[in-house]
C-alpha cells in the first residue's frame, strides 16, 4: 500500500504519463486527494524503474467488478514493461473480480494482449474552467 509521498508520485505519474494537461502544473492532490488511501475498495499503484517513479494507475473494486484507471507510463520509461507489470499486479489483486476499464489508443495493444475485449466506444469531452 501507499504512503502519501508515494500517492504524490503516483500522481504526478498519471497527471505527466498522459498527460492531463488541464491538471498541469500539477496540483498534490488535485488529482488522487490523500482520502484514497483511505477509501474502501481504492488502491493505487506504482512502479518505479531504477528507483524513479515510472508507471502508475489507481483501481477501484465495488465487490462485483474491479475498474481500471488511469494506467499511465511517463514517455521515457514506455516499452520497458512497466505498465504489463502494474496491469499484471492490479489483476492478480483481484483474481475474482471482472475488470473493466476505458482504453487509450495507446493502452489497447495491452489490454488485448491481457485478455480484454472492446464491448462499447465512447467520445469523451473535457470543459475545462479558466
Amino acid at each position: 500500500m501507499l504512503d502519501l509521498p508515494g500517492l504524490e508520485q503516483a500522481e504526478q505519474v498519471i497527471v505527466n504519463g498522459f498527460p492531463l494537461r488541464h491538471l498541469q502544473p500539477i496540483t498534490p492532490g488535485q488529482a488522487l486527494p490523500p482520502q484514497v488511501l483511505q477509501l474502501p475498495g481504492w488502491r493505487v499503484w506504482l512502479a518505479r524503474r531504477d528507483g524513479v517513479p515510472a508507471a502508475a494507475g489507481y483501481t477501484y473494486d465495488g465487490g462485483n467488478a474491479v475498474g481500471i484507471y488511469w494506467l499511465a507510463t511517463l514517455p521515457e520509461y514506455r516499452s520497458a514493461g512497466l505498465g504489463r507489470a502494474v496491469m499484471n499486479a492490479m489483476l492478480a489483486a483481484h483474481p475474482d473480480r471482472i475488470a473493466t476499464l476505458v482504453a487509450t489508443p495507446a493502452g489497447l495493444p495491452l489490454y488485448q494482449r491481457l485478455g480484454f475485449e472492446p464491448v462499447s466506444t465512447a467520445v469523451w469531452y473535457l470543459r475545462t474552467i479558466n
